[in-house]
């Protein structure tokens, strides 16, 4: 679960649920997009405004470091 929080208010903004294992790093593309890669072998692009990935590159045959 990725969640991401308001520095001002200290409130959770959105919640992100798309990885089946433990999340290894994230990253901000821009204040509304930002990607995601995991142990499940998959990079999942997210917008900040959509609960599911806009897209999601799952090529890989082992986990996923950036």
């Amino acid at each position: 679960m990725i969640k991401v929080w308001d520095l001002a208010t200290s409130e959770i903004v959105s919640v992100f649920e798309g990885h089946q294992s433990s999340l290894y790093d994230g990253d901000w593309k821009n204040n509304t997009q930002f990607a995601t890669c995991s142990a499940d072998t998959n990079i999942h692009i997210w917008n900040i405004s959509q609960p599911n990935p806009i897209q999601t590159f799952s090529a890989h045959k082992d986990e996923v470091i950036i």
